[in-house]
């Protein structure tokens, strides 16, 4: 699959703890000649939209749109006043905003000023604790206007999946990044695939030999997050190996959603 030309925008929303509006990042091919499949981004755990520039860009090199929106900032994370429940909320605005036909900034459609023909459904990508915030978010009441969810990708998940015990509705495509360098706690992305595996899906895990947990952000990110998070996981220390590896996670996810969203 050829790459096409993307552009990257951080669009005028203001963050604040209580918004109707959560700030975003979104990355998205300038010129599509065909429909684009989106994937909803869910940071890690102290981390933000902006640190994943490199993965972002390179997934929509293959055809997507791909929105990263800002469930808390990292002072917020750090203090733990967070919960899965409030970050599900803001997920769901950002998807509303994703899908509205209006033609000004309160839409994707109107934020990047050109009429990209989207799919009416959609994939998750989840980092983390984001892949936390994700399985509350699929708890959450659907409507008739949801898009349809059509696959789920956890980059070395963290976080409760206890929600399976609700049996909520997730997509059967499903796609686990496992770190084996520095893992998260507890290797919480083996805890992943046999809890959902148990629930009788049957998700791909993809295990990253010597990929770290922070390798998914971009190259040379400092800051107080990474910093504490630091403390419990660690890197790959060869640096052109862990470019190359994020690098071919990224182009394998967006080759996948293209291939879930359109085949």
């Amino acid at each position: 699959m050829a790459d096409v030309d993307v552009k990257l925008i951080s669009p005028d929303r203001t963050w604040t703890w209580r918004t109707s509006q959560p700030s975003v990042v979104v990355a998205f091919p300038v010129s599509p000649e065909n429909e684009c499949p989106v994937a909803l981004f869910l940071h890690g755990f102290v981390q933000m939209p902006t640190w994943y520039r490199t993965m972002l860009k390179s997934i929509a090199r293959k055809g997507v749109i791909v929105v990263a929106v800002q469930l808390y900032t990292t002072l917020h994370g750090l203090l733990r006043i967070v919960n899965e429940q409030e970050e599900a909320k803001r997920a769901e605005v950002v998807i509303e905003w994703i899908f509205s036909e209006a033609s000004d900034t309160t839409s994707l459609r109107g934020t990047i000023n050109q009429q990209i023909p989207f799919h009416n459904s959609l994939t998750i990508v989840a980092h983390s604790r984001g892949a936390a915030a994700l399985m509350n978010m699929v708890l959450r009441p659907t409507n008739a206007n949801k898009p349809t969810l059509k696959a789920l990708l956890l980059l070395d998940p963290v976080g409760s999946i206890d929600v399976l015990d609700q049996r909520p509705e997730l997509p059967q495509e499903m796609v686990i990044f496992g770190c084996r360098n520095g893992v998260a706690p507890s290797q919480s992305s083996d805890v992943y695939w046999t809890k959902l595996s148990g629930a009788g899906y049957r998700p791909l895990f993809i295990e990253l030999e010597h990929f770290g947990h922070l390798d998914f952000l971009d190259e040379g990110m400092k800051s107080v997050g990474n910093w504490f998070a630091g403390w419990f996981v660690s890197s790959d220390r060869n640096e052109n190996r862990r470019i190359s590896s994020r690098n071919k996670i990224s182009e394998l996810i967006g080759i996948y959603v293209t291939a879930v969203c359109t085949g």
